[in-house]
């Protein structure tokens, strides 16, 4: 029986070409229809001095100019050279995830659980394409059969390491009841509806819409807006210098590979505490030691707007802050950073973030700059879609502890 259609169940990119390649189809009528659109939305939301027409002309411009790039494939990190090195591929291999011939026949006996790898990826004009066992490209139409799951091989990776991180439910599992557990969420839990557009109780962001709207290769469906693409106007972008601008505004990023770790140009000075800023906040005097307890059970989005309660509150945490956000990254919702070193070459990339690193400088020490860093890593796009696919880890762990705990009833 279908059950499943071949779309990544964790990330919810297909697994031809790990998402679109295109802002819209590729066609004089597409061109102009989205160009107007957009240039409609920027003359209702801001005042411009370009006029209506010559903004469509731009728009419509800087669309024809992209027909036939890869620009999109290539600044998300998808489309490597024909003669990349293997680990230089994130999306290179899928996995499937399907039980043994016992739980088809309804036969009495063991049934086991396997996670084997597709077959590796071909390369052509358009990027990288995998293949199913039976030598089929795998697109949008094709479906799995016999309730297999199919996932990126690198995205379970990380979701197999987050959630033994995160859940000591799910890490006390052997590999065997996991797969189980994890099989049996998706392919039974949800009975008869085929999960066409991903999992109904998962949310895996703006590309939902692309398989919702049957637009599998265009990014279109996933625009939200198009401030950054009517700043570059106003700025004067034109033709393809205007495509960055267009990708923000389009969301692109949700299909970014997700192990590029931004840089720092130079070693950032961590903050330490320093007795001589003598403060007023009713915190001053208390013990560090019990401060940072307090200010590590604290959201960071709330400590952030403690910052801003005076200057004594301010300058108090502000010293404390890195050490304050070494915890959420080694123990909190910041742990999606970490490097996992069972993906390949994750541990090499993180180990080069900043310029003449040292062991001082690597994430896991606690001499690490994070306050200087996480702006950074809010603005890379590859971080950006890493944190994405945490959060559906997280997604994941509260529903297989649900299911765990009902099997335990």
């Amino acid at each position: 029986m279908t059950r499943l259609l071949a779309h990544c169940a964790l990330t919810g990119q297909d697994p031809c070409m790990a998402g679109p390649t295109d802002f819209t189809w590729d066609d004089e009528e597409s061109f102009a229809e989205l160009a107007k659109e957009m240039a409609d939305e920027i003359l209702t939301s801001a005042s411009s001095d370009v006029p209506d027409t010559e903004i469509r002309a731009i728009l419509q411009e800087a669309l024809a100019e992209y027909s036939g790039s890869n620009w999109l494939e290539a600044h998300t990190g998808r489309c490597q050279p024909e003669d990349a090195a293997t680990d230089e591929n994130f999306y290179r291999t899928c996995i499937v995830i399907e039980p043994s011939a016992a739980y088809y026949s309804g036969e009495h006996g063991e049934v086991r659980f396997t996670s084997a790898l597709v077959e590796d990826y071909s390369y052509d004009a358009r990027g990288w394409k995998t293949l199913v066992v039976d030598g089929q490209r795998v697109n949008s139409e094709t479906r799995c059969y016999d309730s297999q799951v199919l996932c990126w091989e690198r995205p379970w990776k990380y979701f197999r390491h987050w959630l033994q991180q995160s859940s000591e439910k799910l890490a006390a599992l052997d590999e065997q009841t996991f797969l189980k557990t994890f099989f049996m969420f998706i392919c039974t839990d949800h009975g008869e509806c085929n999960h066409k557009y991903g999992l109904p109780c998962i949310s895996y962001g703006q590309i939902e819409n692309v398989r919702a709207q049957q637009a599998e290769w265009v990014f279109y469906p996933m625009r939200t807006g198009v401030k950054h693409t009517a700043l570059a106007i106003a700025a004067g972008a034109r033709s393809s210098a205007l495509w960055p601008a267009m990708a923000k505004d389009f969301n692109v990023w949700e299909t970014t590979r997700p192990d590029i770790w931004p840089v720092l140009s130079s070693i950032a000075v961590r903050s330490q505490p320093n007795a001589a800023l003598a403060t007023t906040s009713v915190f001053d005097k208390l013990p560090t030691e019990l401060l940072l307890q307090i200010l590590i059970s604290i959201p960071r989005g709330d400590l952030l707007k403690m910052m801003v309660l005076s200057r004594g509150v301010f300058l108090l945490l502000s010293q404390l802050l890195d050490e304050v956000l070494w915890h959420h990254v080694h123990y909190g919702d910041l742990h999606w950073l970490l490097p996992v070193p069972s993906v390949p070459g994750d541990v090499e990339r993180a180990a080069g973030i900043i310029a003449g690193s040292t062991d001082r400088t690597r994430m896991d020490s606690r001499e690490f700059p994070f306050a200087a860093y996480l702006p950074l890593c809010s603005a890379s796009d590859s971080m950006r879609n890493r944190a994405r696919l945490w959060n559906i880890a997280q997604q994941f762990r509260i529903q297989l502890e649900i299911a765990i705990g009902r099997s335990l009833l």
